[in-house]
């Protein structure tokens, strides 16, 4: 069965680190907003540097979390195959296993991207204090009056978020802990199929905790009268209570 408490303790190692990372660029950008120049260039490249260094660290500490990741993601595809098999004797196949490691490195591949966007957004925020100073000057207003209205509340406010696929907006670190949880999900259910089809079977079944059983389906769609994966497969969300089951 897919272990839900295992999948809430991995999606939140990584989401603490991911949220750590998130409130130091947050700090990096107050420290240059409080510094006597925030809207030259050198303060600029301070907050860039800054920023660098807040992804060094969430890199650093995402290395130090490999270990704990690997065994998570072995764990995952190792209840796939039980629950395909009702066993976990003998070897994994070679090529689920580099499935598998294919998944994982698409999931660090995806944080460190989201993390650059992050950093991106928070030099925005920067550039845009600059702006509206320019633009409140020009209306009349001193440099610190101008200032003091432009910087006021920026950091407060600062909203990191990152867009879906179909344009939904979500907060960054609600979005790493869906991405996490979605990475293992995929992994026991790619396991469960891929070691099925391999045993010879076709047809299996959704179970949920509450005890309510899918339509059974066919995973290769070859077997007539039944519903494909591709059908059912909306029920393995990263949200999900699902399980696979040999039908």
């Amino acid at each position: 069965m897919l272990d839900h408490a295992k999948l809430d303790a991995a999606a939140e190692l990584v989401t603490s680190n991911y949220q750590l990372m998130l409130g130091a660029m947050s700090g990096s950008l107050a420290q240059v907003l409080d510094a006597p120049d925030p809207t030259s260039q050198a303060a600029k490249t301070r907050l860039r540097l800054a920023l660098a260094m807040n992804q060094l660290s969430f890199v650093r500490n995402a290395q130090s979390e490999f270990g704990p990741l690997v065994s998570f993601t072995e764990e995952f595809m190792a209840n796939g195959v039980a629950d395909a098999k009702g066993d976990i004797s003998g070897p994994l196949d070679p090529s689920l296993v580099q499935h598998v490691s294919d998944i994982l490195e698409s999931l660090q591949g995806t944080l460190q991207l989201w993390a650059s966007r992050d950093s991106q957004t928070v030099e925005r925020e920067l550039r845009k204090v600059a702006l509206q100073v320019d633009l409140l000057r020009a209306s009349g207003s001193s440099y610190a009056g101008a200032l003091i209205k432009a910087k006021f509340g920026k950091v407060r406010n600062l909203n990191l978020v990152q867009v879906d696929s179909i344009g939904r907006k979500r907060v960054s670190s609600e979005f790493v802990r869906s991405l996490v949880r979605w990475h293992f999900v995929t992994t026991y259910a790619d396991s469960f199929l891929f070691t099925h089809v391999k045993n010879g079977y076709d047809l299996a079944k959704v179970v949920y905790q509450n005890g309510k059983v899918e339509e059974v389906f066919s995973i290769t769609g070859e077997t007539p009268g039944y519903v494909t994966y591709a059908e059912i497969e909306r029920a393995f969300h990263p949200n999900t209570t699902a399980s696979l089951e040999t039908a």
